[in-house]
């Protein structure tokens, strides 16, 4: 693998070279299309990815940078579309959009918690919590996603990268655009915008838009809930203020209303694992080995609102507890609203002083359901698995941010460059999961008393964290030459957080601190050309499990432990070390033939030491029959191994989502943008991304723990453990390209008309850290056809116009009886092929 990628590597490299310089020599002979002028160059494109504006050919960084027109252009409707278009990015949606992922270079985020991206959203420039799943491009100038550790510049959380949305200013004259639009799929939209001055100091922006997503007709459970139905509301605005040269200010809010259906996720039909399980593992549970070939839902995805039609007799146990595990209306919904100022003081000398300041709040209320199973039973100790009815509710998740950022730089046009700033970033984060949702919920169901002895019903997976993270961070850039430019970017910071476990009250208060530096050359091979070279360090904070402080848990680890069938305590699990990133990267940016041919390629190396992964911790055993473990392999948990008596039911005995130090990781890519205007009539984009993501030493606990395998380590914790050094870290393709097509003609007068067409390759990835099963690589196109003049741009639009059907994520999921199999598997699956009609109208 290792020598299949460097071979990789030095082809493209090669074939990036000669796509460059040989370029030179061709001549563009054809008369310009109106209206078809070429892209701006990399010289003229400013980014703020240094806290400063620079052009991007001048930054050592590697950055793609999207404006409104691209996106248009190239029908980028939500965040899945736009990362499809960006080399080195991954994008998963798992439970919802307030639950998606952003990888970047192979750094998975290993966990779906919103504190727990490694990849940091910035809106013009202020770090949001959480995923961009249901962000807006409405009120947008242009996205710069950043790849490669950005916290010398933007601080915690930009461990693999950051995307900057920035905000769009005024203009000179007043703006206004309409833009409504359907599909077949029932992707509706209606939006319109306006800006412009109100007078000759001040000036606004304005913009509404609604999205409503109905999802594939047959994306539909039994009982008539609908998946994957989406709708979003998104209002903002922007005053900025200049009343002379030395003083100018912007002031934004925004509000953006998330309400959706259940996520489409499906759970493999019934008495189908074992045509797909393959394997049988040590721990005897059956698996995949190979490509994930499962068979899917055909019809309706079985889930029964009323339980009786799933075989429960109203009035007895069983279907009370049945009933608590109920999702009772399975939705998603969000509620962001955000108010920030940025205050700027220019000097004489050209020298800036900066102040921002913002203030969000994020509440999430969301609850789902992965299936239900006709004919469910109860298991062996009469207690219905949640399982088969419900897969999770979370009643609550909410934080508040407040951010203040001040900055002082000096003039950008001379030759030694500096800036110096300060930060602080506050923020509380709270979260509760239930899988007894509908008696936490409801409570006149009165289900406390029918089935948890009167007590109250406690989350099952819960996060409660205030943090403080406090920056002082500068750079200094000095022009050795003309040509050649070296720069130093640092940032210490204070990392104090305090985690709360909300059924016990116990907390872990922590505190990190760690400095984070960006050293690069750039030097300018001509006019046209650069060439640079960075090493950069980013660092993720030290974080604490609270499933894991909990009295309880603890207890029952304990108990596990003194049966000998775990050797560890939940105690040595409670909290983990810092992770910590090197990135060695070196890139190549410019442009030729006037501006019509463009290309940008990086490679990189990047240690990643004490990686913090999710994982699964099974204590459990087998539940004892009849209330005692007398005869039943692998059983403790009757009371008898603990000091006090104490029996414990599934919902102590396994923990999914706790945080733990796994490793180290030996990551390596290359990627490639190029976008080329080969004519006035025709132009092409493509983008490559290579990547050998590989654990480099990891005495995996899941290797041992879930998946059974015989131990052959120790791990840091001093547990059993699966040496998986030199297997590929899961979730990552190896591969990811896309290739596009323009062609533009005139109509007839003023008119013109483009066709386009674009294909996306993803390679296929592991689903596992013991590299058996893997997800198949994809291959899907879209496309539009476009008509427009000065103020009316008419799309026919086209997603995955192919009906690829192979799905986008699939996850093991355990400790189910689904007819005779001991284990299954829920998948989401891809989007079916889409065409819509979009009409936006400017004047």
């Amino acid at each position: 693998n290792r020598t299949g990628f460097w071979r990789r590597l030095t082809t493209t490299l090669g074939l990036a070279a000669t796509a460059a310089f040989s370029g030179q020599a061709q001549a563009q002979a054809q008369a310009q299309v109106p209206g078809a002028s070429a892209a701006p160059t990399l010289e003229e494109i400013v980014v703020t990815a240094r806290r400063r504006e620079e052009n991007l050919i001048d930054v050592p960084v590697s950055i793609t940078v999207m404006d409104t027109d691209f996106i248009e252009q190239n029908n980028i409707f939500n965040t899945q579309a736009l990362f499809a278009e960006t080399p080195g990015v991954d994008y998963e949606v798992i439970g919802g959009r307030t639950n998606a992922m952003t990888t970047i270079r192979g750094v998975t985020p290993g966990s779906q918690a919103a504190l727990r991206q490694k990849v940091t959203i910035l809106v013009d420039g202020v770090p949001i919590v959480g995923s961009p799943g249901s962000f807006q491009f409405i009120d947008l100038e242009r996205i710069e996603v950043l790849r490669g550790p950005q916290s010398a510049a933007f601080g915690r959380a930009t461990f693999s990268g950051a995307v900057n949305y920035v905000t769009r200013d005024p203009g000179d004259e007043f703006n206004t655009k309409f833009q409504v639009g359907n599909s077949d799929l029932g992707r509706a939209i209606l939006g319109a915008s306006i800006d412009g001055p109100i007078t000759d100091t001040l000036g606004f922006t304005l913009d509404v838009f609604e999205e409503d997503f109905d999802g594939p007709d047959e994306w539909i459970t039994t009982d008539g809930y609908k998946f994957g139905n989406t709708n979003t509301q998104h209002f903002s605005g922007k005053l900025t203020f200049a009343p002379n040269d030395f003083f100018n200010m912007k002031l934004s809010a925004s509000y953006t209303d998330q309400d959706d259906g259940q996520h489409p996720e499906y759970m493999i039909p019934r008495g189908t694992p074992s045509s797909c399980n393959n394997v049988v593992l040590g721990n005897m549970r059956p698996y995949v080995q190979g490509e994930w070939n499962c068979a899917l839902q055909t019809g309706p995805n079985p889930r029964y609102h009323d339980l009786t039609a799933d075989g429960f007799i109203e009035g007895t146990l069983p279907y009370y507890q049945a009933l608590s595990y109920s999702v009772l209306d399975p939705t998603n919904t969000r509620e962001r609203e955000r108010i920030s100022g940025e205050f700027n003081f220019n000097f004489d000398n050209g020298g800036l002083l900066q102040a921002i300041v913002s203030s969000a709040t994020d509440d999430a209320l969301s609850w789902a359901t992965i299936a239900s199973v006709e004919g469910a039973t109860t298991n062996v100790r009469g207690m219905f698995n949640p399982m088969l009815t419900a897969n999770m509710g979370r009643p609550s998740g909410s934080d508040v941010e407040d951010y203040l950022d001040v900055r002082w730089l000096s003039p950008g046009d001379s030759s030694l460059r500096w800036m110096v700033g300060v930060s602080r970033f506050e923020f509380h984060y709270e979260d509760a999961v239930y899988t007894q949702y509908a008696g936490f919920a409801v409570p006149e169901l009165g289900l406390e008393d029918l089935v948890n002895g009167g007590m109250a019903f406690l989350p099952r997976r819960r996060s409660d964290q205030t943090t403080e993270a406090t920056g002082v961070y500068g750079s200094v850039a000095y022009d050795i030459s003309d040509r050649t430019t070296v720069s130093f970017e640092g940032r210490f910071q204070r990392d104090e957080a305090v985690t709360l476990d909300i059924n016990s009250g116990n907390r872990v208060a922590q505190e990190t601190e760690s400095f984070q530096p960006r050293l690069a050359i750039n030097h300018a091979l001509n006019d046209d050309w650069s060439i640079y070279g960075q090493i950069a360090q980013g660092t993720n904070p030290a974080t604490a499990n609270p499933q894991l402080i909990d009295p309880v848990v603890q207890a029952a680890t304990e108990a596990a432990f003194a049966a000998g069938f775990i050797d560890y305590t939940a105690d040595l699990f409670t909290s983990t070390d810092e992770e910590e990133l090197t990135n060695y990267e070196f890139g190549i940016k410019g442009s030729a033939l006037d501006g019509r041919l463009q290309l940008a390629a990086a490679v990189y190396l990047i240690d990643w030491e004490d990686m913090i992964l999710g994982e699964r911790f099974d204590f459990g055993g087998t539940p004892p029959a009849m209330g005692s473990c007398a005869g039943v392999p692998n059983c403790w948990n009757d009371g008898s191994f603990d000091p006090n008596g104490r029996t414990y039911n599934r919902r102590v005995t396994f923990i999914n989502g706790p945080r733990i130090n796994a490793g180290t990781g030996d990551l390596k890519g290359i990627e490639l943008e190029a976008s080329l205007r080969a004519t006035d009539r025709w132009s092409f984009r493509t983008t490559l991304a290579l990547q050998d993501s590989l654990y480099d030493e990891n005495c995996d606990f899941s290797g041992v723990n879930s998946y059974g395998f015989t131990s052959d380590c120790t791990t840091a914790a001093g547990t059993a453990g699966l040496q998986v050094a030199g297997n590929a870290i899961e979730d990552n393709a190896e591969t990811q390209a896309a290739l596009s097509a323009i062609y533009v003609a005139p109509l007839g007068g003023n008119w013109l008309w483009s066709g386009r067409l674009s294909v996306h390759h993803k390679g296929e990835n592991f689903l596992d850290v013991i590299n058996y099963a893997t997800l198949p690589d994809a291959t899907t196109a879209t496309g539009q056809i476009s008509f427009n003049n000065d103020n009316w741009n008419i799309i026919l639009y086209g997603n995955n116009l192919t009906d690829e059907d192979s799905v986008l994520v699939a996850r093991e999921l355990r400790e189910l009886a689904l007819g005779g199999d001991p284990n299954s598997w829920r998948y989401i699956p891809r989007l079916p092929r889409e065409i819509g009609l979009r009409v936006n109208f400017t004047f």
